[in-house]
């Protein structure tokens, strides 16, 4: 009995073993981000975890720091990255007296780095130890920040979610979802991760603090990304008396993306005028688009939703959760005033439907 219940439990070890090994071997950068954000987690990254492509570009930069890019997942017309930015902690030089000659660009009287809460962090804790207000003591490093993603010609691409945690050791972990301009959007795409490199110095001058911080170079750290072919993508057009509108769904593996484009006069300087305070807002503004199926709204689905003007026409970025059926959808704009205009729907489909 005792030999036939330890075969039992080494099978089940051998089991949650094999689990543990398959699942450490899926997680990224994507994962580890969802797990210490828990139930704040981006609800996507998860899936991104699982489906994103493996670069393996890294590069130890002139400074020292070392920026890799863990994951990339590429759909529609956006981009998804995660990264790893190296400690800086071992790279700080700390100085007794006062640095020479230097112009400072931030300084605050009555601060001493020593005397704030401290933060469990490798970099953070050596500035707090060092610069604790009994006589001038100075430090200067490396200081590296991610600006975004770039494509291969060097276009700026438009940052739209993403989150950086720092970690106990002075590295910092993140991800980026930006959008790639629609006519760059091709089916294999090289790009950049876009990284300032800075240099800073840290003066506590006994009860006064003060800082130069320089940027010394943009760099950036290509890597490639396939576009996901079998995301699906829906269209839908509506004019009515004085406006019309143009809606493109991509429903991929991780979400839904849908963006209309709405060209109306009475919108367009409606929106002007409150995004500028220039006037009293009269119109009754569109200000988001609610998600339909079969005539009835998806109570359960909220998407989230950018607002923004483009020349004469006002832009309606919404991302819905990820969705299994994509059929008998429409998109119905919800007005400030009179709510939801089921009269004005957009029909969303394939061109097959």
């Amino acid at each position: 009995m005792f030999r036939k219940t330890m075969t039992v439990l080494l099978a089940i070890s051998m089991i949650v073993l094999s689990i543990s090994a398959a699942f450490a071997a899926g997680s990224g950068v994507f994962g580890e981000v969802a797990a210490q954000e828990g139930e704040y987690a981006d609800k996507r990254l998860s899936v991104l975890d699982q489906i994103a492509e493996k670069p393996a570009a890294s590069q130890t930069l002139e400074d020292g720091i070392t920026v890799e890019v863990n994951q990339a997942y590429y759909e529609g017309s956006r981009i998804f990255a995660s990264y790893k930015v190296g400690s800086n902690a071992d790279l700080i030089q700390l100085n007794e007296g006062a640095p020479k000659e230097t112009e400072w660009t931030h300084e605050v009287e009555n601060w001493i780095t020593g005397e704030a809460p401290a933060i469990d962090q490798a970099d953070y804790m050596k500035e707090h130890d060092w610069l604790n207000g009994q006589s001038q003591r100075w430090l200067e490093g490396p200081y590296d920040v991610v600006e975004g993603i770039l494509l291969e010609d060097g276009t700026e691409t438009r940052t739209v979610g993403g989150m950086e945690i720092k970690q106990k050791d002075g590295s910092l972990i993140g991800w980026l979802e930006a959008v790639i301009p629609e006519e760059k959007a091709t089916d294999s795409q090289s790009f950049a991760l876009s990284v300032s490199c800075n240099h800073a110095v840290k003066f506590q001058d006994n009860a006064n603090y003060k800082e130069n911080w320089q940027e010394t170079k943009k760099t950036s750290i290509p890597f490639t990304a396939a576009k996901n072919k079998d995301a699906v993508t829906l269209q839908g057009t509506l004019e009515i008396n004085s406006w019309k509108a143009k809606a493109t769904a991509v429903a991929g593996q991780a979400d839904m993306q849908v963006t209309i484009r709405l060209s109306s006069d009475e919108q367009v300087k409606a929106r002007n005028d409150l995004e500028t305070g220039s006037g009293e807002v009269s119109t009754d503004l569109i200000i988001y688009w609610d998600l339909y199926k079969n005539h009835q709204p998806m109570n359960d689905v909220c998407g989230e939703n950018r607002v923004f003007m483009d020349g004469d026409e006002v832009i309606y970025e919404i991302g819905f959760p990820y969705m299994d059926n994509v059929s008998s959808l429409s998109l119905v704009p919800m007005y400030a005033r009179t709510g939801a205009h089921t009269d004005e729907a957009i029909v969303i489909e394939t061109s097959g439907q």
